[in-house]
This record gives structure tokens, C-alpha cells and sequence, in this order.
């Protein structure tokens, strides 16, 4: 699906949907508005957020290079 395309949701009554949101940017691009993954690195509970988009965020990460 295409980013920004519009869709609805699909709720159940006792399990409303919701968008999760994360307080830190992506490890890898350091957008802090995007669509994130988290990503557990280890067993002690250690975790980073990267982008869900990696083409988009390589995108990004290349550029800042620059």
C-alpha cells in the first residue's frame, strides 16, 4: 500500500484500534515523525526504533551524509 494512501481502521467493539506512537526517532535516519518499528537487540530488554519505510530511510540517512 502506498504511504498516505487513506484507510479505515478495522475496530471490534471490546478492541478499538490505535495508532502506536513512539517517543523516540529512528536509530538509523533520526526522523522522529515516521512510521516505526522496535527492534529488540538483545535479551536484556535493550531496543531501538528504525524506520518501517527502509528505502525511505536509507534515502534520508544518505542525505544527512552529504
Amino acid at each position: 500500500m502506498p504511504p498516505y494512501t487513506p484507510v479505515e481502521s478495522l475496530d471490534f467493539d471490546d478492541h478499538p484500534f490505535t495508532v502506536q506512537e513512539w517517543d523516540e526517532p529512528c536509530a538509523i535516519c533520526g526522523r522522529a515523525t515516521a512510521t516505526s518499528t522496535e527492534v529488540v537487540l538483545d535479551d536484556s530488554g535493550q531496543r531501538m526504533f528504525v524506520c518501517s519505510d527502509t528505502y525511505y530511510c536509507r534515502q534520508q540517512s544518505e542525505g544527512q551524509k552529504k
